[in-house]
């Protein structure tokens, strides 16, 4: 089984986000979406 590792950056405030997953899209789309718990900011 292939994953990914990925790092994105949001546009508005510059935050980093740092992950892996098997399936990149559908993790994507939870992070624009705020669809999953771990899709949220860490708090600092």
């Amino acid at each position: 089984m292939s994953f990914f590792v990925y790092m994105l950056a949001s546009q508005r405030n510059g935050t980093l986000y740092v992950g892996m997953t098997d399936d990149l899209l559908r993790r994507i789309w939870q992070h624009r979406t705020n669809a999953a718990p771990a899709s949220r900011p860490a708090m600092r």
